[in-house]
């Protein structure tokens, strides 16, 4: 049996009953199960925290910066590994997006760096948990209070994660969730924005309250996509005719398989937010995502079980810069096992013959993009990451066996390269 790259944490029949409910008005509405489910997510993340459904991370970042009333041209803070639009939103928001490199093996923001990057007019750092790793929060929680910065986290790939038992996302003054197809709560799209401050939550809720309900033309396409995709990676269909066409493209059309699985493809430089982004979470989205909610923690605990399975094979064969780390007291996700190989095409190729899919990250490298010229900048940890990263399967519903199988084909790969280098 082959393993995919990848594996949808919505099953076929949610998906197949979603399809159906599009036809019911009542689904597309904003009521009662959306106002459940932000109930459901606040209390997940602890005692007093407060959530409200947004149509996108994307968005509830931008109406989170428009609702702190900040001067015009004031600074943001932000990895520069991240999408595009991410950025766009501080753009639009009327203020000035800043990147700060991050560290290889944790990938969270360098404190060195980020203290260096701290100017007069600096007013809010985003802190993005990537690849289900947790940033080290202590110290920047003690760089934001000690700078009167307005902390904000990405949790968008780490939901259900912890530091010190705290769980991400309530660290600093709110947090923001992507709701995406792949990630460990989905609701085939959509956000959630959590915070302590009750008069934040309900200035939001205020200020998307108008925004229109999505129609069937919509949705539609987003539900059907993830329906195939789903039946795409089952194990015998991935293993009969999907794992030979990805290999198949990868061999004679390089890259188009991340153009595929991309949920933005269409990255450019914006001054106001697209309508497209602009629409409300339904009832639909919201039931899905209260079911999926309860098994998160399940899910966390299997794939961090893997991943330190994983790492233990590895560890003798394998760079030690090139294994990801998690921070001494984090209880991590790892929504994605990040391993940095440089050259990756070849690592790939070799995975791929074994029968292990794989991916590069689809994540831009914003300050090395032509459409960003106006904040390019040499960020060489992260340009390190986004050139030599390469995802390894370690989903939840994948078995022990098959973690040792990706195990032993990866450091059979590294073994027989340091052979041939000696």
């Amino acid at each position: 049996m082959k393993i995919p790259r990848t594996k949808l944490y919505i099953t076929n029949k949610a998906m197949i009953e979603a399809l159906f409910k599009l036809f019911h008005k009542s689904s597309l509405e904003k009521g009662a199960a959306v106002s459940k489910f932000e109930e459901d997510f606040g209390k997940f993340h602890g005692k007093g925290i407060h959530a409200v459904a947004m149509p996108f991370a994307r968005i509830a970042f931008y109406f989170l910066l428009k609702a702190l009333n900040l001067p015009k041209g004031s600074r943001v803070l932000m990895s520069p590994l991240t999408i595009a639009d991410m950025v766009n939103m501080v753009r639009c928001a009327g203020l000035i997006p800043e990147f700060v490199d991050i560290r290889t093996r944790t990938f969270d923001v360098d404190p060195i760096q980020l203290q260096k990057a701290i100017k007069p007019n600096t007013s809010v750092l985003l802190v993005t948990h990537l690849f289900g790793i947790s940033s080290e929060m202590d110290t920047i929680v003690d760089i934001a209070k000690k700078n009167n910065l307005f902390l904000i986290e990405d949790f968008s790939q780490n939901l259900g994660g912890k530091y010190k038992g705290k769980s991400l996302g309530t660290f600093g003054n709110a947090g923001i969730c992507s709701l995406s197809s792949l990630k460990n709560c989905s609701t085939f799209y959509g956000g959630m924005l959590v915070s302590k401050d009750i008069g934040l939550i309900n200035t939001i809720r205020k200020n998307i309250c108008s925004l229109p309900q999505p129609e069937i033309k919509v949705l539609f396409p987003i539900i059907f996509k993830s329906l195939i995709f789903s039946a795409a990676l089952s194990p015998l269909l991935f293993s009969g005719i999907t794992y030979f066409m990805v290999l198949f493209l990868e061999n004679y059309f390089p890259g188009i398989m991340k153009k595929i699985q991309s949920d933005n493809r269409d990255a450019c430089l914006r001054d106001d937010v697209p309508s497209s982004f602009l629409f409300g979470y339904t009832n639909m989205q919201a039931e899905i995502g209260s079911r999926l909610l309860n098994l998160v923690p399940e899910g966390n605990k299997k794939r961090r079980e893997h991943a330190q399975l994983l790492t233990e094979i590895l560890k003798d064969s394998v760079p030690l810069d090139a294994l990801p780390k998690s921070h001494t007291e984090s209880e991590d996700i790892y929504w994605r096992y990040p391993l940095l190989v440089e050259n990756p095409r070849p690592f790939q190729r070799y995975l791929m013959k074994h029968g292990v899919d794989n991916s590069a990250t689809n994540l831009v490298l914003c300050t090395n993009q032509d459409y960003f010229f106006p904040y390019k900048a040499k960020m060489p940890i992260s340009e390190r990451v986004k050139e030599d990263l390469v995802f390894i399967p370690i989903e939840h519903q994948l078995s022990d066996r098959e973690i040792k199988k990706i195990g032993v084909v990866i450091r059979d790969y590294f073994y027989k390269k340091n052979k041939d280098y000696v």
